[in-house]
């Protein structure tokens, strides 16, 4: 919508950060059982809406849902270095993910990325931040070429505009 001449283009770089997932916990599944009364009413409305705002909130399945629309060739190593994303699997740590409000298991979770992610990601996170810095500029062929069988002379360029 911002950059309509663009539409269509692979981007240099689309970057999802995530706040953490717990790869151990299976998708929510609602039940359909056949109960009557209020209580099972009101109890089955309960799971449904824990289960919606679970689903909204859980930003690892919706990359994986997203990843999976792009129908990415495996074998297409190119394409996939533009779609990263960064979220720690707190399944390895066995404390799972901490409640919205639990601030006392915060300090667990930033030593978890500091000490765990971060270290074991560095070769990625130096990828990603090479190619912020590297999409700041475009090259272009310097129109002062002396005969076809001379190397091209390439000028870089500050974007005035950043997709």
């Amino acid at each position: 919508m911002l950059w309509p001449e663009s539409e269509h283009q692979e981007p240099d770089l689309l970057l999802s950060i995530g706040t953490a997932f717990d790869s151990s916990v299976p998708p929510s599944t609602a039940t359909n059982a056949e109960q009557r009364g209020i209580g099972s009413f009101a109890r089955r409305m309960r799971k449904f809406v824990n289960t919606v705002i679970e689903d909204s909130t859980n930003g690892q399945r919706a990359w994986e849902s997203f990843i999976e629309k792009l129908a990415i060739d495996k074998g297409d190593q190119d394409r996939q270095r533009k779609y990263v994303r960064l979220d720690p699997d707190l399944a390895k740590t066995g404390t799972g993910l901490p409640k919205f409000d639990d601030v006392e298991r915060m300090d667990q979770l930033s030593e978890h990325v500091n000490v765990s992610y971060l270290p074991s990601n560095s070769a990625k996170l130096r990828v990603v931040a090479d190619t912020l810095v590297a999409s700041l500029f475009y090259f272009e062929e310097s129109p002062f070429k002396v005969n076809a069988d001379e190397d091209v002379t390439v000028e870089g360029r500050q974007r005035t505009q950043m997709r």
